[in-house]
């Protein structure tokens, strides 16, 4: 029974030997996929972020082009109100 069970043990010991080019072609390739996940998990992060911005950015803009609206509303009304138009008169001198 031990004579049958070196031989079984020592070709598991050399089966790892003959596929170690094979394993590092393995390794390599996982941690190519690896890298590029995470490189696609980064871009994608960038633009989430760069879109949060713009849309914060967009929407200061407007808040600000409101405001400057609703003040030269304002001005136009104070205007309008204090302003009258002068009355068709004739110099009799």
């Amino acid at each position: 029974m031990l004579s049958l069970r070196l031989p079984i043990q020592a070709s598991y010991l050399t089966l790892p030997l003959f596929q170690g080019g094979q394993l590092d072609a393995t390794l390599r390739q996982t941690k190519a996929v690896y890298e590029e996940a995470v490189a696609k998990y980064r871009q994608t992060v960038l633009t989430a972020f760069a879109e949060v911005e713009n849309n914060l950015i967009e929407r200061t803009s407007v808040r600000l082009l409101d405001q400057q609206l609703v003040s030269v509303a304002a001005l136009i009304k104070s205007l309008e109100g204090g302003w009258q138009a002068p009355e068709n008169s004739t110099n009799d001198s």
